[in-house]
């Protein structure tokens, strides 16, 4: 019932406002308030709820321990009000930013609530797409001031270490200015897909870096989003002229494509180390949003239902997930009472102690 509450709001936001950025923001803030009031939706919220109320004893990076020791001080729903905040107000920022380089539809924001590794996954993998949203501010602004951009990125880097493999994006940036051809886009990342693997496993055996993981860690859980990826590749080509009409719509591209190709490299390896690519995934809303703009009102509504259907078809898998539904049984914290919250977490405490 909520969900269907939230799409309503954001339909309703669509249509209404007449101004293409406070329909943004509001659906942005709808969005903060669905995450900072929920109560145990998220691949990871009990790991973080128990460790806020002391139960569980763990240690992660330096910033998510500061928001862990305040929410152990005040209140366990403090850190996931905090941390709802920052995810929301970098991507915020960044729109707007983005926006002034390349006009963007409002339908970018639908993107990043609605399609996969967007704002449903920012539930579960909390500190990551903290870092990510940090880092794509950090992106944005190095146009304009390199150095606070490198602040942000080592911020970034404080709330979840797989950010520091992405500095160097913000170094090179120069490079992603570059136009290619459409042969040299579908070659490399063919190459990635077929050798990619190989690659990784090689320079591990030869660096002792993981070797023994990445020479039996073998998964297939990580085709579908990697397939889908791909299908939105392939509409980006398709639309490559208009993509080459503006530098930074080239810039976010050859970055999406990036990330593409290492997540094709890792593939074999799983979701859980080709997540690493969500980095510069978090671009996709935006160049889908740029090339949106440009489109007549028949192809901006064929998107939103295909958005549309995705976003219930995340909601339908995760409900036949073996291991728990993540997302369907969703409760406003304040809407329970401390009994029900114990009980909950107490059978969550048992779950993760087996």
């Amino acid at each position: 019932m909520y969900y269907f509450i939230f799409y309503i709001f954001i339909l309703f936001s669509l249509v209404c406002f007449s101004n293409r950025m406070h329909s943004v923001s509001f659906v942005l803030f709808l969005c903060f308030l669905f995450s900072a009031l929920r109560f145990n939706v998220g691949y990871d919220y009990p790991v973080y709820y128990l460790t806020a109320l002391g139960k569980l004893d763990k240690v992660f990076e330096l910033f998510p321990n500061i928001l862990i020791f305040l929410s152990i001080k005040t209140h366990p729903q403090l850190f996931f009000v905090i941390t709802s905040a920052i995810i929301i107000y970098f991507f915020w920022k960044s729109y707007i930013l983005i926006d002034g380089y390349i006009k963007i539809s409002r339908l970018g924001v639908v993107c990043f609530v609605f399609l996969p590794l967007g704002f449903l996954d920012s539930l579960g993998v909390i500190r990551q797409f903290i870092a990510i949203s940090i880092f794509l501010y950090a992106f944005v602004i190095n146009k304009r001031n390199a150095v606070l951009a490198n602040f942000w990125a080592l911020v970034s880097v404080l709330f979840h270490f797989s950010s520091v493999i992405f500095i160097p994006f913000l170094w090179l940036s120069f490079l992603l200015k570059y136009k290619f051809s459409v042969y040299i886009y579908v070659s490399v990342l063919m190459l990635a897909l077929l050798f990619g693997s190989g690659l990784v496993l090689f320079i591990s055996y030869h660096t002792n870096f993981y070797y023994d993981y990445f020479s039996t860690q073998l998964s297939s859980n990580g085709v579908k989003v990697f397939a889908f990826f791909v299908i939105i590749f392939i509409y980006f080509l398709l639309n490559i002229k208009l993509i080459r009409s503006k530098e930074f719509a080239v810039e976010i591209f050859n970055i999406f494509f990036v990330g593409l190709c290492i997540y094709a490299t890792v593939l074999p390896y799983g979701m859980h180390v080709a997540r690493g690519a969500w980095n510069l995934f978090i671009f996709t809303p935006f160049l889908m949003g740029y090339i949106l703009y440009r489109k007549n009102i028949y192809e901006k509504i064929s998107f939103f239902v295909l958005a549309s259907t995705l976003f219930y078809s995340a909601l339908y898998f995760s409900e036949k997930n073996e291991i728990r539904d993540f997302y369907n049984d969703y409760k406003f914290y304040f809407f329970l009472d401390d009994k029900i919250r114990s009980d909950i977490m107490k059978s969550e405490y048992e779950k993760i102690s087996e």
